[in-house]
């Protein structure tokens, strides 16, 4: 879910007067949907969190406790707000990378202190109205790269309402991983061949798969990504508000923003993959330097209507245009 990901929000229905706008955010409230799917068993580093769900089972463990042997056999990690700076201790990113389980970062929208090395967790990463309140990472055995989500609070007003909503869809999140996925998973830690499985269990899987590696043996890696980019554009630039709200806007901005943060990841997990270790280095350092230029430059953007309801709206849609532009640049200034 750089980074990011993954900022979900609800939209409202019309911009009427004020007091009607108010009623239609409240009314919301009444519709948040309870996960009602299979039982979870979720390890949590710091404090259980209030939820609606009673089939949902949380275990308190310590960071000492946070090895693969101690956590495979739970179907997700949590780790609470006043826990992620150790969370982004350099020993932690091994153990997020060598599970086949989702870990999920409360009250931060960036995920990358935690999956990256030498980058550890600061106050510029916690939460603030706008952006996702938690975000949760799978790593994908295939070829290594980081899956993530982000999930948003309703209107960005943090309530217990509001959380346990959010938990809701986190919980959601984990139960619907897609199956084929699973067994695969569970194969390569038995040392099984996962052949007959996923023909059984994914035959549409298989035959995008072979289209993909038919595309990849016409075309470099950078052809496809460039290819890539101008769908994920025309992709974006299909979304519409649902209303003319501000929040309804902002919605799309925040998708518009998640759907390049998403690419960007993937972008960067390719370049890992290509670029001499020397290099790769170096580019750490200038992506580094590039997200602190992006927050700071949505932020300043954002001040112009500071207190004001399109103050969000800019930081957001800055964030979405930068991280576009970043996507290109590391595309054609990198990729082979």
């Amino acid at each position: 879910m750089i980074l990011r990901k993954i900022l979900k929000a609800l939209t409202t229905s019309g911009i009427w007067l004020l007091f009607v706008f108010a009623l239609t955010a409240c009314s919301q409230d009444s519709v948040f949907n309870m996960f009602e799917g299979n039982a979870l068993d979720i390890a949590v580093v710091g404090e259980t969190p209030e939820v609606n769900e009673d089939q949902v089972t949380f275990t308190e463990i310590s960071f000492d406790e946070m090895t693969p042997e101690n956590l495979t056999s739970y179907d997700a990690v949590f780790i609470r707000e006043n826990n992620l700076s150790k969370a982004s201790e350099d020993q932690f990113a091994d153990v997020y990378s060598a599970l086949p389980i989702p870990f999920y970062f409360i009250g931060t929208d960036n995920f990358v202190p935690f999956t990256e090395k030498d980058l550890e967790y600061d106050n510029t990463s916690e939460w603030t109205p706008g952006v996702s309140y938690a975000v949760g990472v799978l790593i994908s055995h295939e070829d290594n790269s980081w899956k993530h989500w982000g999930f948003g609070l309703h209107n960005d007003i943090k309530t217990d309402k509001h959380l346990k909503d959010m938990y809701s869809r986190i919980f959601m999140s984990i139960d619907e991983l897609d199956t084929a996925q699973q067994v695969t998973i569970q194969k390569e830690l038995n040392g099984e061949s996962t052949e007959a499985d996923l023909e059984d269990t994914n035959k549409t899987n298989e035959k995008v798969d072979a289209s993909i590696h038919e595309e990849e043996a016409s075309t470099s890696v950078k052809e496809k990504y460039l290819k890539q980019s101008e769908y994920t554009k025309k992709e974006a630039e299909e979304w519409k508000a649902t209303d003319s709200s501000t929040y309804a806007l902002k919605k799309v901005e925040n998708d518009r923003w998640e759907l390049w943060d998403n690419f960007l990841n993937e972008i960067y997990g390719v370049l890992e993959e290509q670029l001499p270790a020397k290099e790769m280095d170096e580019l750490r350092e200038k992506q580094r330097n590039w997200i602190t230029y992006r927050d700071d430059t949505a932020l300043a953007a954002s001040l112009k209507y500071k207190g004001g309801t399109q103050e969000h709206l800019e930081y957001v849609s800055v964030l979405a245009n930068l991280t576009e532009e970043r996507c290109y640049e590391l595309i054609t200034k990198y990729m082979k």
